[in-house]
């Protein structure tokens, strides 16, 4: 990138901000919860879904991260980020697995302390008691209600049925609300709205033709809440104002539509509020209800890729005048302005001037999925991520959107920049598409038909990372989807594309998606393929298709995620499983071994990067808290270097260079894309090769492209820096080409 990358530390390179282009709001990824502070004007707290907690002091214009080193950065909930309202100095988070729990500050943010309640905790709400500014409540998804005096260090389960506690809100007078939902069968009608006035010890089912309830609220319901108070300032007095919103479902957990309501008589009686105008928003993540706190009749809901508001207290609705986002949560700030979070970022509204504007500033909260390196310069950074779709960067912290699905991925001809191919399996007309004039221009080589299957999200997110470059033809592509598919010329206007046999796997009579597919740097008709039914498979003559599940096959947690073959070896391969468990993997003599030592298997594993260059490979595994690394073939795992916040990291992808001096010293420039903490850089140092080191560059089977003899320009002597080298990496294969 555009600075000196350290190998102990790893370095930001963005997106803060990605930029949508002219006329459209800067984006950033997924904030999940926001806090403004009641006093400092300008100073906001936000949380980013895997992001962690942020505050910004100039309103919105500079972030900074205040969580990374925590043992969790995910948010999931929806009141999962409060202040103690009379203690503003106070904020707690809560948390999801793993390493799910509470964080909790007692001075503004500076600094935190981590508590868990459960061994799997999952806080979906949460809220402070009026009064007893150390008392909180807890939703904690499938684990029940929970009750902390003392700020987190001691808890108490409440009484309440068992199901899937969605949210939780504690109003001024000191009312605790629940939604409870999940349960089927007979347990099907303790599913409700619930309510304590005694600090949790009694708790009364609230009922009301105006609320759903019972089968209504099972799998795949939602539930938000939230409260409003009016003060009146004829006589000493005041009503709170309670509103609660329902995704309810079918028997088959199919959303039938959304329920909004309203109580101002602490839940006795419930009133439906009208329906908003918009396009039904059937997704329980962004389920939204908002109320300003001293105006009750101000309410906030959103439909589809829109916020709706309300000044009745939810009997008409006008579109607030914001973007297209994908809403997740709504605050509001001592002034006129409400502050809305979404899967693009967070944005502030003024009720005055009815106008939006991005609050995301360089938060680096990005959710990425796959990135793509260039190895003939590696300023260019291609990557994919959720909600914001293609992105490139050339060096700056600040990304621009290029064209391109929001789930897929790239690949970098390692010879020639100008050759990039995108994978985009939400669209059917350009499935897979073709640059060669460094992305300035695409032209569509693949559509979904062709590739036998239909574009939509079921087959993206299964084979976003079955898609690859044959290491010793750059020309040469194949994409996994049900079955393999294999072009020879990808620069040509129309390539041609042949299976290799049919489909993989149809177990249960549904044929299953291709999750993982690499092809052998030393023999291009050595392919290996991994299936959603957790099946491992392999061709060595490019044609056909046998089983290569021997030693993983029913010791697995979940299916390959992710693998790389020796480059020098065809028959070996390492390998990540995706549920945690035993998850690193090392085919030797057929016969996979299981490599995990102690890596926690609680985590879960994403992506696997080895640098072959050492006798013994040193293997780097992503996992959804971190990069861990093994100098022992897996015996032994640490976390690798200081400054990786503790997230999800999806893809980890390198590109070897080289430094000439006597034992031409190689670096790997190697990136960790996160899902929720954007994309991140740091130099391995590689084993010195000794003369003569070509040969031990890649394998026998060198083809056009490669170096199969030094070049006349580089010498060996000691000191001589007037010629990069660079090395492009491909599913850990290597591959060279001068710069002058």
């Amino acid at each position: 990138m555009g600075t000196p990358l350290s190998t102990t530390h790893w370095t930001a390179v963005g997106p803060a901000p990605v930029n949508n282009g002219p006329g459209n709001l800067l984006v950033s990824g997924r904030i999940e919860g926001v806090v403004p502070h009641p006093t400092i004007a300008n100073r906001i707290f936000a949380a980013g879904q895997n992001g962690g907690i942020w505050r910004t002091d100039d309103g919105g214009t500079s972030w900074t991260a205040l969580t990374d080193s925590e043992p969790s950065l995910e948010f999931n909930g929806y009141h999962q980020l409060q202040m103690n309202p009379g203690n503003a100095d106070i904020i707690v988070g809560g948390l999801g697995s793993p390493n799910g729990g509470l964080l909790i500050s007692q001075n503004g943010g500076t600094s935190w302390t981590y508590a868990t309640i459960t061994s799997n905790d999952d806080v979906r709400g949460l809220g402070f008691d009026p009064v007893l500014a150390n008392t909180i409540y807890v939703a904690n998804g499938w684990n029940g209600v929970f009750k902390s005096t003392d700020l987190g260090t001691t808890w108490t389960q409440l009484t309440l049925p068992g199901g899937y506690f969605s949210d939780l809100i504690v109003t001024p007078s000191g009312a605790i609300y629940t939604a409870l939902l999940g349960n089927g069968g007979g347990a099907a009608s303790q599913n409700g709205l619930y309510r304590s006035v005694d600090g949790g010890t009694t708790w009364t089912q609230l009922s009301s033709s105006a609320l759903p309830s019972g089968t209504a609220l099972g799998g795949g319901s939602a539930a938000r809440l939230a409260f409003g108070v009016h003060i009146f300032f004829t006589h000493v007095g005041r009503y709170e104002q309670v509103y609660a919103t329902f995704l309810p479902v079918d028997v088959n957990g199919n959303v039938t539509g959304v329920t909004r309501a309203t109580s101002a008589d602490s839940g006795a009686t419930w009133t439906a509020l009208a329906p908003s105008p918009g396009n039904l928003e059937n997704r329980s993540w962004h389920l939204l209800i908002a109320v300003a706190p001293l105006n009750p009749n101000l309410v906030f809901v959103n439909d589809a890729y829109a916020l709706y508001m309300s000044y009745d207290g939810g009997q008409t609705w006008n579109a607030a005048n914001t973007p297209g986002w994908d809403y997740v949560n709504l605050a509001f700030g001592a002034d006129a302005t409400v502050y809305a979070t979404a899967d693009q970022g967070l944005l502030s509204y003024n009720l005055n001037t009815q106008q939006a504007a991005s609050l995301v500033g360089d938060l680096e909260v990005t959710q990425f999925y796959t990135v793509a390196l260039d190895a003939q310069n590696p300023q260019n950074v291609y990557g994919v991520a959720q909600d914001l779709g293609a992105l490139k960067s050339t060096g700056s912290a600040s990304w621009v959107n290029v064209p391109g699905g929001e789930i897929g991925k790239f690949l970098v001809d390692p010879t020639n920049s100008s050759n990039v191919y995108n994978y985009n399996p939400t669209s059917s007309g350009s499935f897979v598409t073709q640059s060669l004039d460094g992305y300035q221009t695409q032209a569509t080589i693949l559509t979904d038909a062709q590739a036998g299957v239909q574009a939509g999200y079921g087959v993206a997110y299964a084979t976003q990372y079955a898609f690859v470059m044959d290491p010793q033809n750059s020309k040469r592509l194949a994409l996994g989807t049900t079955k393999v598919f294999v072009t020879d010329d990808a620069t040509v206007a129309t390539p041609v594309w042949n299976t290799i046999g049919g489909v993989l796997s149809s177990a249960g009579g549904v044929d299953q998606f291709i999750q993982a597919l690499a092809i052998a740097p030393s023999n291009s008709n050595v392919f290996y393929a991994a299936t959603q039914d957790g099946h491992a498979w392999n061709s060595v003559d490019g044609s056909t298709w046998q089983a290569c599940d021997d030693g993983m096959w029913g010791n697995a947690n979940g299916a390959i995620a992710d693998l790389r073959v020796d480059p020098s070896d065809a028959a070996h391969v390492f390998a990540v499983t995706g549920g945690g468990g035993k998850g690193v993997w090392e085919l030797v003599a057929g016969t996979w071994q299981n490599r995990t030592g102690n890596l926690p298997t609680d985590l879960g594993n994403n992506t696997i990067y080895v640098d072959w260059t050492f006798s013994t490979p040193v293997l780097y595994v992503g996992t959804g808290r971190g990069v861990y690394s093994s100098v022992d073939g897996g015996t032994t795992w640490s976390v690798f270097a200081q400054g990786l916040p503790n997230t999800q990291v999806n893809n980890l992808q390198g590109i070897l260079q080289w430094r000439p001096s006597r034992f031409f010293e190689r670096q790997t420039q190697l990136c960790a894309v996160t899902y929720g903490r954007g994309a991140w850089m740091i130099m391995l140092n590689s084993a010195p090769l000794g003369w003569p080191w070509w040969r031990k560059l890649a394998p026998a089977q060198l083809q056009a492209g490669l170096l199969s003899q030094p070049p006349a320009n580089l010498p060996i002597n000691v000191g001589v820096t007037n010629v990069p080298v660079q090395v492009g990496e491909n599913n850990g294969i290597h591959r060279v080409a001068l710069r002058n």
